[in-house]
C-alpha cells in the first residue's frame, strides 16, 4: 500500500494491476458494484455512447442542468491533463481525497476479483456520485457500450451520438457490428436519442424489440437552419431554433444561440437538448439558453491565440473525426494561412485514414512520439504521411519538440501560421501541460 498514498500512486498501481489493459465484460464489475451498492439510483441517469461527439453531448447536458442549479455528476474519459477531470460533481473536478477514498472502498469490496483500470475507476466514480446527493448522473461510455463498465447502471435515457469505424479490434470491423455494441446501452421502455440520421438499422431493431421510444436527429428533433461552422475573425453562427419533443408534449421549440466554442458538435448539442427535455427535471428556457451559451469543451477545435501563431487543439483520432475537423478548419482558415500540423497518434488507430481526411489543408507535418504505451512510432508516422504525398518535416521525440519546430518554421513566414495539434488526447494533453507550465500568455 505504500505506493498508493497519493492519487498518482494509485493510478500507477491500477495501470499495472490487471493483466489485460482492455478487458470488456460485466461479470466482474457487476459483482463488485453490488457489494458497493452503486447499481440503483434515485436520480435520473443518462448514458451517452457513440464513436464521436460524446464529449459535446455530456458537456451540454451538464451545462444546461447546472445553469438551473441542479447538482450534476459526470463521468467521462479519457482526460486531457489530470485524472480528476473524469469525475466531476457540480461542474468541479473531484478532489484527490475524494477519489482516493473511493479507490480504497473499491479495493476493499473487490476481494479477490481482478478489475481493469477502467472498471476500477468507473466504480470509484459511481461511489463519488453516491456520496454527493446528485440530481442527475451522466455517464460516458468508454468503449462500445454493451460490455462497457458504465453499462452496469440502468439509464433513464440513452443517447448514441454517432457510429464510425474505431476500436475495431474490440467492436468489429464494420459499422453494423459497432452499432450493435453501442446499442447495448438501450434499456427496455426507456427513450433512445440518436444524434445522427441513417445509423445502422440494427440500432432501431434492438430499440423496437425493447419497446423504446426513439428520437432521431432530423426527424423527432432538429435545428431550424443548416449546421455550419465559425468563420475566421470570430464570426458567430448566430441564432436558430431547436425543435423537439418532451415526454408529454409532442412539440417543443426553443430559440438559442449556438455555442461560442466551435468545438461543440452541433448534432450532439441537439441530442443533449432532446435528452434533457425527456427527463422529469423542470426546465426554464432562459436558463437552458444560459447553459448553452456557457459551453466550453477543451481539446475540441480549441483555438488559442499566441503572439506569433494561432494554435488549434483537437483530439480527433479517427477518420470520421478528421472529416469534421477538416470542415471546421476550412471555414476557419479563409485567409489561406500556412498550416503546420503536430501529429501524435496511437498505433491501433487508422493513422492513414485520419491523416488523409485533412492532408490537403496541411502545409507541413511534424510527427511526434507520445508517452502512451500504445503510441505509434514517429518514424512510422513519417512513412505513412509520405505515402500520402504529404510534406513532412521530420520525426520528434515529444509533442513539445514538434511544436517548437513548427513555431520556428512559422517564424519565417510573413503571416501568423496556424499550428494544428491533433491525433490523440495524449497529444493535446501533452501540449496543454507544457503550455501552462511554460507560463506563455494566450487568449482563447
Amino acid at each position: 500500500m505504500n505506493g498508493r498514498r497519493n492519487l498518482a500512486g494509485w493510478l500507477q498501481w491500477l495501470e499495472d494491476f490487471h493483466p489485460i489493459k482492455i478487458d470488456l465484460g460485466l461479470d466482474r464489475v457487476s459483482e463488485v458494484a453490488r457489494h458497493l451498492n452503486v447499481l440503483e439510483w434515485q436520480c435520473p441517469v443518462v448514458t451517452v455512447a457513440g464513436t464521436n461527439g460524446k464529449g459535446s453531448c455530456v458537456a451540454a447536458i451538464e451545462a444546461i442542468y447546472s445553469a438551473h442549479g441542479y447538482r450534476v455528476g459526470t463521468y467521462t474519459s479519457p482526460h486531457l491533463i489530470s485524472f480528476n477531470e473524469r469525475i466531476r460533481v457540480k461542474q468541479e473536478n473531484s478532489t484527490d481525497a475524494a477519489i482516493i477514498a473511493a479507490f480504497e472502498r473499491v479495493e476493499q469490496a473487490r476481494d479477490d476479483i481482478s478489475l481493469s483500470y477502467f472498471e476500477f475507476t468507473t466504480l470509484a466514480a459511481l461511489l463519488v456520485f453516491k456520496q454527493s446527493s446528485l440530481d442527475l448522473v451522466v455517464l460516458e461510455v468508454g468503449l462500445g457500450g454493451r460490455l462497457d463498465a458504465v453499462n452496469v447502471v440502468d439509464c433513464s435515457v440513452a443517447v448514441i451520438t454517432s457510429i464510425a469505424l474505431d476500436h475495431t479490434a474490440w467492436l468489429g470491423n464494420d459499422e453494423a457490428s459497432i452499432a450493435k455494441e453501442k446499442a447495448g446501452v438501450i434499456r427496455p421502455g426507456k427513450p433512445l436519442v440518436l444524434a445522427m440520421q441513417n445509423l445502422p438499422t440494427v440500432i432501431r431493431d434492438i430499440a423496437n424489440s425493447q419497446h423504446c421510444p426513439i428520437y432521431e436527429f432530423g426527424s423527432e428533433f432538429s435545428f431550424s437552419n443548416e449546421l455550419s461552422y465559425p468563420l475566421a475573425g470570430g464570426a458567430e453562427l448566430g441564432a436558430c431554433s431547436w425543435h423537439g419533443q418532451t415526454a408529454s408534449v409532442p412539440s417543443e421549440s426553443l430559440s438559442i444561440d449556438f455555442p461560442k466554442s466551435p468545438g461543440i458538435q452541433l448534432e450532439s448539442l441537439a441530442a443533449a437538448l432532446q435528452a434533457v427535455y425527456l427527463l422529469e427535471l423542470p426546465l426554464d428556457t432562459n436558463k437552458v439558453r444560459h447553459g448553452i451559451d456557457s459551453l466550453i469543451l477543451p481539446g475540441r477545435f480549441q483555438v488559442i491565440e499566441l503572439e506569433k501563431a494561432s494554435v488549434i487543439l483537437d483530439v480527433a483520432h479517427n477518420p470520421a473525426a478528421g472529416e469534421n475537423l477538416a470542415n471546421k478548419l476550412r471555414y476557419f482558415n479563409t485567409d489561406n494561412r500556412t498550416v503546420q500540423c503536430v501529429f501524435g497518434v496511437l498505433a491501433d488507430k487508422d493513422v492513414s485514414g485520419l491523416a488523409a481526411t485533412i492532408s490537403s489543408q496541411i502545409d507541413c507535418w511534424f510527427p511526434c512520439a507520445l508517452t502512451a504505451d500504445r503510441a505509434a512510432e514517429p518514424d512510422v508516422l513519417v512513412e505513412i504521411l509520405k505515402q500520402l504525398g504529404s510534406h513532412v518535416d521530420q520525426s520528434y521525440l515529444n509533442t513539445q519538440q514538434a511544436f517548437e519546430a513548427a513555431m520556428q518554421r512559422g517564424n519565417n513566414s510573413q503571416n501568423r501560421d496556424i499550428i494544428l495539434i491533433i491525433g490523440s488526447f495524449y497529444t493535446v494533453g501533452d501540449w496543454l501541460v507544457n503550455h501552462h507550465a511554460s507560463g506563455e500568455q494566450a487568449s482563447e
